[in-house]
Order: C-alpha cells, then sequence, then structure tokens
C-alpha cells in the first residue's frame, strides 16, 4: 500500500566512532500479489429432466490474473458451462435421471499461463425423472414381414429385420430418412431363429444361431454368417466349433472381439449351458472361456462400462413339460479387466424374471424390455421395462412398452431405443408396431465397401522373404478374406511365414502383412499368391523367386525374413539353435560384429519380449523364453552395425 518505498540503509562498524558511518537510498516498487481464485457459490442444485436451464444456475468465482475460465466434469446430457461466465444451459435430456445423483467437478482458472493456482470444487446435482421418457408408437411404414424370435439390428444408415419363425429368409431393410422398407425375399442361406445379430466393421454377423424351425429339435447353425449390407448377400464364415455350437445365445463385441455366451445346443430341448467364447475376427480364432455361473436361452448381453451383462433368460426344456419355465432372475457379469464372471446380490436379481426379453445400453443403465413369463398370476408377453444402474446397483422401473412383445432385439440409434415386431402372447404370435423410447432421431453413415488392393507382382527374396502389404480402403466396411493360399507348379518352393488368413476380417482403412520366403536355387521361379475375399471375390499376386544376389540388384525391399535357424549378411552370420525350443534359445555370432538387441515378434507384428544381447562365452546371447507360449515367432536382431537379420523361432511347450 506505500508502494514505491524509498528505502536507506546505513553502514557501520563495530567502533565508537559514528562519523564514519555511510549511507546509500534507493526506490523499491512492489507490485500487487494476484489475488487467489476463489468460488463463493453455485446456485440451484436440483433440477427435473426436460427443463430447460436460463443460466440463473451458474458457478460464482473471483480472484485471479485477468479473465476467468470456468470448465466442468460430469455434467448430464444436454448441459454445458459456458466458459466465460460459469453458467450453466441447455435441455436436461429425458434420460438424465437414470445417473442421478451427478458428482459435477467445476474448475477455475484465470488467463495467466501458471496452471497451478486453478481450483476446483465438486458437489451434487440431483436430477429428478419427469416422467417424460416414454415409449412412442411410431406408426411407420408397415410393408415387411411380422415375425418373432428374430434380429433387428443397424448397419450404416439402415435398420434391418431378419431370421425369426415367420419367412425367416427374408430380409427386410427400413430406410429411416424415408420411411421406407424394401424386401430380400429369400436371401438368407437357412432359416436363422433365436439370435442376437451384432453389426461389425458395416457387416453383420450371425453368431450362436438356429438354423432350422423345427420345434423343439433346433439345429445350432455350423457356421458364423455375415451379411455385407452393400452387396446385399451372404458370406460364410469360420466354422463354429462342433462342440460349442448353440443357439439362442448372447452376442456382443468389445474391443474388435466377439463373445458369446449361455444358448441352447439342442433347440428347446434341454441343452441349455454356461458355454462362454471368443471369437477374434481378424484372426478367424475361436477360443474357450470359463463358463459363466450358470446356464440360460432365450435371452441377450449388453457391454457397459467393460462389463457383459447376461439378464433373463431360461432353461428351456420341453420335454419337461413346460419349456416356458424355468426363468432365471439372477443377473451375471463378466469383468474383461479382471476377466472373471460374478452374480450381482440376490437384491439385485432381475425384479421381473423372464425369457425372450430384449436388452439395451440406454446412457450407462442395462434395459431389459418385455419378454414372456408363463406363471399362474401372469401368462403372457410383457410390456414391462426395467432399468439397472450399475454405479447404484438400483432397478427402476420405466414405462411400458405400448406393445407386448417377446422374442425380438432393440437398435441404440441416434437418442432413442427401436424395437420391432416379437410375438404379442406368451410362445407363438407375431406383430410390426415399431416404437422408441427416448427421441426418434436416428443416426448413421451410409455404407460404404471398401477397396482391397492388392499388388499384381511383388520379387521374393530368397533366403530372407519379402513383405507383402494389402490394404483396405476408400470406405467403412472391413473385408473378410477367406483364404490366402499359394499356388502354380513351383509352388513348393515358396512359404507363407505369417500373415495367413482363414475366415479374417481386415478392417476398414487398414493395412495386412504377409511375408513370402523363396527356397529355390534359380531365380526367375514364379508362383501365385491367391487371395479368396468377400461375397465372391479373388485375385492373385504372381511372386518372382529370385536368390539373396539377385535380388539385392533388382529391389530395394528390406530384408525382413529367414526361414532357416542360419543366416549370413555381409560377412555376418549367426545361428540359432535348438528350434523348435522350449525354455532356452541361444544365438551364436560367427564374426567380429557382435549382437545388440534382440526382439521377438507374434505373427501379427506385436512386440512380445525384448532382450538385450549379453553374451556368454563364444559370442552366444541366451534366450530364456520360459513364459513365452507355444506358437510361431518373428526374431529380429541387431547387431552394434546396424545389421538387421530376422528369423522364425517355433517355441514348443
Amino acid at each position: 500500500t506505500n508502494s514505491p518505498y524509498s528505502v536507506t540503509v546505513t553502514v557501520d562498524d563495530s567502533d565508537a566512532d559514528t562519523n564514519d558511518i555511510t549511507t546509500t537510498s534507493f526506490q523499491w516498487v512492489i507490485n500487487a500479489t494476484e489475488t487467489p481464485i476463489s468460488i463463493d457459490t453455485i446456485a440451484d442444485q436440483t433440477n427435473n429432466t426436460g427443463d430447460i436451464l436460463d443460466g440463473s444456475f451458474a458457478v460464482v468465482a473471483s480472484g485471479g490474473d485477468g479473465n476467468l475460465v470456468y470448465s466442468a466434469d460430469g455434467l448430464p446430457n444436454g448441459i454445458t458451462l459456458d466458459s466465460a461466465s460459469g453458467s450453466f444451459s441447455g435441455t436436461i435430456a429425458t434420460n438424465a435421471d437414470t445417473n442421478s445423483p451427478y458428482t459435477i467437478t467445476v474448475t477455475v482458472d484465470d488467463s495467466d499461463t501458471n496452471t497451478n493456482d486453478s481450483v476446483s470444487t465438486a458437489f451434487s446435482w440431483v436430477v429428478n425423472s419427469s416422467n417424460t421418457v416414454t415409449w412412442t408408437d411410431l406408426n411407420e411404414n408397415e410393408n415387411y414381414t411380422p415375425r418373432h424370435d428374430c434380429s433387428f439390428v443397424q448397419a450404416g444408415d439402415k435398420f434391418y429385420l431378419m431370421g425369426g419363425r415367420e419367412s425367416a429368409q427374408d430380409v427386410d431393410i427400413y430406410d429411416y430418412t424415408t420411411d421406407s422398407w424394401t424386401k430380400l425375399a429369400n436371401s438368407a442361406p437357412v432359416e436363422f431363429n433365436h439370435y442376437q445379430a451384432t453389426e461389425y466393421e458395416g457387416l453383420i454377423w450371425i453368431i450362436g444361431a438356429f438354423k432350422t424351425n423345427s420345434y423343439p429339435n433346433e439345429e445350432p447353425a455350423e457356421y458364423i454368417w455375415i451379411f455385407d449390407p452393400v452387396e446385399n448377400e451372404w458370406v460364410q464364415g469360420a466354422e463354429i466349433p462342433s462342440n460349442r455350437k448353440r443357439g439362442s445365445a448372447g452376442l456382443v463385441v468389445y474391443n474388435n472381439k466377439f463373445y458369446l455366451v449361455g444358448g441352447n445346443t439342442i433347440g428347446h430341448n434341454g441343452g441349455y449351458v454356461p458355454w462362454f467364447d471368443e471369437f477374434d475376427p481378424h484372426t478367424g480364432t475361436w477360443t474357450t472361456l470359463p463358463d459363466a455361473p450358470r446356464p440360460r436361452d432365450h435371452f441377450h448381453a449388453e457391454v457397459i462400462n467393460g462389463k457383459l451383462y447376461a439378464a433373463g433368460g431360461r432353461l428351456s426344456d420341453a420335454s419337461s413339460g413346460d419349456v416356458f419355465v424355468p426363468v432365471i432372475p439372477e443377473v451375471d457379469v463378466y469383468d474383461f479387466a479382471t476377466g472373471q464372471w460374478i452374480s450381482l446380490p440376490e437384491s439385485q436379481n432381475l425384479p421381473t424374471p423372464r425369457a425372450g426379453a430384449s436388452v439395451a445400453n440406454y446412457n450407462g443403465s442395462l434395459l431389459v424390455i418385455g419378454g414372456e413369463v408363463h406363471e399362474d398370476v401372469v401368462d403372457d408377453a410383457l410390456s414391462v421395462t426395467e432399468a439397472y444402474n450399475p454405479n447404484t446397483g438400483t432397478w427402476t422401473q420405466l414405462p411400458d412398452l405400448n406393445h407386448e412383445r417377446h422374442g425380438t432385439q432393440t437398435i441404440k440409434s441416434g437418442d432413442g431405443i427401436f424395437i420391432i415386431a416379437g410375438s404379442p402372447a406368451r410362445g407363438a404370435g407375431n406383430q410390426k408396431n415399431m416404437e422408441v423410447l427416448g427421441t426418434n432421431n436416428p443416426t448413421g453413415t451410409p455404407s460404404v465397401a471398401s477397396v482391397l488392393n492388392i499388388p499384381t507382382n511383388i520379387d521374393i527374396n530368397g533366403s530372407v522373404g519379402t513383405e507383402i502389404n494389402i490394404s483396405n480402403s476408400n470406405g467403412n466396411m472391413g473385408t473378410l478374406v477367406h483364404s490366402i493360399a499359394l499356388s502354380g507348379t513351383n509352388s513348393e518352393d515358396f512359404e507363407i511365414v505369417s500373415g495367413s488368413i482363414t475366415e479374417g476380417l481386415i478392417p476398414s482403412n487398414s493395412s495386412h502383412q504377409i511375408i513370402v520366403a523363396y527356397h529355390g536355387t534359380s531365380n526367375n521361379v514364379t508362383a501365385d499368391l491367391d487371395i479368396n475375399y468377400g461375397v465372391n471375390n479373388s485375385s492373385s499376386i504372381t511372386l518372382n523367386g529370385l536368390t539373396s544376389t539377385a535380388f539385392n540388384k533388382t529391389t530395394t525391399t528390406d530384408k525382413t525374413l529367414s526361414v532357416n535357424s542360419n543366416e549370413t549378411i555381409d560377412n555376418f552370420s549367426i545361428n540359432i539353435f535348438p528350434n523348435p525350443a522350449n525354455s532356452k534359445v541361444y544365438i551364436k555370432a560367427n564374426s567380429n560384429d557382435s549382437l545388440d538387441v534382440i526382439n521377438l515378434y507374434d505373427l501379427r507384428g506385436r512386440l512380445v519380449k525384448s532382450y538385450n544381447a549379453k553374451l556368454t562365452q563364444g559370442n552366444i546371447s541366451e534366450l530364456d523364453i520360459t513364459d513365452i507360449q507355444e506358437g510361431t515367432y518373428l526374431i529380429r536382431i541387431k547387431t552394434r552395425k546396424g545389421q538387421i537379420l530376422n528369423h522364425k523361432l517355433i517355441v514348443i511347450k
């Protein structure tokens, strides 16, 4: 408050004479320090869904250096915080109460470059339901086949109604932008029924379905089937292991893999199972996982926040005299992070146990919709809709469907949950009646087929091999590759070292690497690499085998892989032994150049383990592979002079 200060400094020594004192004066300017930011009040903390905020709900803050900047985390859908004024605005989404109370964190910073002086505060915001979330009958164009025990799924900007008990091989396609339907009569290869169709990479996947409608002994499909929404054609995918075939199972996608749970092996005649399986569509690999806590069929599964939920369903056994019981109240949950199953506490059982219900992830809550029961009190299809909030562990009853139904599926699109078809009564029956929970604003991007870019000819480097890259671009759909194989008179002189595919998917806007080696001793020996893909497409790459010397004169392609355990480059040689190996691998360098870094990759190019080349007597490096799973791997070896050598290693256990 007294700045600038006039400061006088006096210096004296320790004798009694004070006349030898010297003095100097200077001006000392002290600037005002920044006022710390403080958040004073947050007005109004209770609202209803559907409310329009007018700015009176605001954050009040003061202090800081210059202008203040507001931000918030955890807001309900539909609400924003103005960064300059601190005012909340927008319309609270009609489903916001499913996560109430909300924990909101508001942060205020000033306009200087120092972010350490920001302050935050948290508060609880209670959003009450205004009961405006209802099922709305759309009264849409109904030029399609009524059906039940069917699937309803979106791909691109269209809805697809397929399978079921009625006209099971017809596919009805709904264009929601024009409210019009297109029918593909007798399209499906078999009578798919009792399944949960799932879209992935722009394609519709059928895994865990029955292929016949011969009640009560419906037969499970032996293959995965994929529907191409651009070609409007079906593609046969990988074969399902014979001991894991079933229908009436739940199917989800998580982290680019399919997960199939539960189901029934013999239709409706007692073959219910607790099985749980993973299918990797990129490699065509099927993996058996730990069983769910209990068997169930006639249900659908859903993923919410990294967890799979299996709710509803029954144990169907017509030979027992009543195929409709028992229904299952327990909810089983698989945590993908831990790889463990749990069952929710009994207090969190499905309030209305039923079979044939549809499910949906609605703003982080699990919805169980419709279904059928056979009880003394209720013996019918249901309209009940119940929502489970994983954050609070509570169930809430939402408004009923306008039409009782079981045996169908939902589509989450835009801000709404869409449902159609199903049976309006326990057992057989069918209907149309599309309705939506929430807002009728479906969204989607038109399906555009990707183009598989395949080279026409490639020189293959003898003894070290060559990389071949094929890309899938210019669209938004994956491409299913049925096979990659060698053909031709001299095909035995070539080897696909890695990258071969059998019923595997190349995602859109990605590439796939194939490594081919040539073992011949003559130059200009040819073979074909045949690639079969899509609905009915094929391409061939002409392979021209060259010895290493000839290859180096004609191409600059990098050396990649040796299929032998010995390699020589620029007078530097190594050998690997034993190969195949179980626990230890030894790499011997036969030169004054020494090994530096050794990396182990799987055949998809992912780094598995890295080693420092610690040499023992005789210039030998020892690799510990006791923790490496059985399989074929690539070893990439770098020398201290920068040379790169690549080898195949087979690990056996």
